[in-house]
């Protein structure tokens, strides 16, 4: 098997850390001084010259050999100045290859930066990269039980995050488990108009993206700040009607419309507004509406009603 000289592409300096320019290696057979081949690449065909000559930059060329031969090897300077006396039994490194556990588990127990094609990730296999990655070919992040942050990242193609988490592709992101929906009215009737404080059915989910919506009542999955956008369209108010007040109603804190003065607006009366609320993991929300001034509850609410929200942040 091929295995490779330890300081091949490595760069010899002066005690100075000056480039030992036109440096040069000898290869002997293992304690003698008789030349042995080393080979430019991997498949060990077409022997280097010996000794090995390092660039104006003070860089060993490539040397590969066996894994089982020995070598005595000895450093020169350009004027054949000895560098490094004779040193016996030096063997050459034998590639190898892991599997991704094995390069995770290397990296979660490495206390220092760790740098992988020049970004640098800290200790830890859920830690950040803090230079530029470059992904170009089909692979995976892994951040289970942690956190990977990214640095200035490319992407070549697609980026994939999770199984159907999220989508990246040619700029557009997709967030298909990210909370999202629109919900319309049951067509209510006779629900308020006394005073009564009627909670809104809807019906009709027009969608419900991660299924968070059921009835009356939207339930956060996950802490965060959500817009929720309310539109109420009341039917059937009399003459006699005075005000309609449409509630949004939170966990947290409660909101509303203010009064609507029905005198001047017939019998038929639309509400609407939005508003950025924050809820926590487990939280709800769910609309009200009140009519005042009626003798009973003649107050329809409309099919045109709808209720929708999404997480923001």
């Amino acid at each position: 098997m091929a295995a490779r000289f330890a300081l091949s592409a490595t760069t010899l300096v002066t005690g100075t850390g000056k480039p030992l320019a036109g440096a040069k290696i000898n290869f002997f057979a293992n304690n003698t001084t008789n030349d042995q081949d080393t080979f430019p690449t991997v498949a060990l065909s077409g022997a280097n010259v010996n000794p090995l000559i390092c660039d104006a930059d003070g860089r060993v060329p490539e040397a590969w050999a066996d894994d089982t031969d020995l070598f005595s090897i000895q450093v020169l300077d350009a004027n054949d100045n000895v560098i490094i006396p004779t040193f016996n039994d030096v063997s050459f490194i034998s590639p190898f290859t892991l599997s991704s556990a094995d390069v995770l588990a290397a990296l979660d127990s490495n206390a220092a930066a760790v740098v992988i094609n020049g970004s640098q990730m800290s200790g830890s296999a859920y830690g950040a990269f803090a230079d530029d990655l470059t992904l170009t070919a089909a692979g995976t992040i892994d951040t289970t039980a942690g956190t990977t942050t990214l640095g200035a990242t490319t992407i070549a193609g697609g980026l994939t995050v999770g199984t159907g988490d999220a989508t990246l592709s040619a700029g557009v992101m997709s967030l298909p488990a990210q909370p999202c929906f629109q919900a319309r009215s049951a067509g209510t009737a006779n629900v308020t108009g006394n005073g009564t404080v009627y909670t809104v059915v809807w019906g009709t989910e027009t969608f419900d993206q991660a299924s968070n919506f059921s009835s009356t009542t939207f339930t956060a999955p996950v802490t965060g700040r959500y817009l929720l956008t309310v539109f109420v369209q009341v039917n059937g108010a009399t003459a006699a009607a005075d005000t309609i007040q449409v509630g949004l109603l939170t966990s947290n804190r409660n909101y509303f419309s203010g009064d609507t003065n029905t005198n001047s607006l017939g019998s038929e009366i639309n509400v609407a507004f939005s508003i950025v609320v924050d809820m926590d993991a487990s939280d709800t929300a769910h609309v009200t509406v009140t009519g005042v001034g009626e003798a009973s509850n003649v107050m329809d609410i409309s099919l045109e009603s709808t209720f929708s929200g999404c997480l923001l942040a």
